[in-house]
């Protein structure tokens, strides 16, 4: 199953999953990260400090879980720069 990630503020597709654990870029088409647990981690293994909200349906939505806007535009950049 392939789910769509969304960024809810903005309302812009900024990936896509797809075997349950790949995230690829929408701009780059390239593999950059990977999904444990609802938790999105760098190809290195680092927690990128997001979560995805509504994994197991088609569209999972970006959220930090606290808030930490920081954390959501470094994972942006990170999809962008891929």
């Amino acid at each position: 199953m392939t789910s769509f990630i969304w960024d809810r503020q903005s309302g812009k597709q900024i990936a896509w999953i797809e075997n349950d654990n790949d995230v690829y870029s929408v701009v780059t088409k390239r593999k950059f990260a990977t999904v444990r647990d609802g938790k999105l981690y760098s190809l290195s293994g680092e927690f990128l400090n997001v979560h995805l909200d509504n994994l197991y349906s088609e569209s999972a939505d970006l959220v930090s879980g606290a808030k930490d806007t920081e954390a959501l535009a470094g994972f942006k950049k990170l999809a962008n720069e891929s």
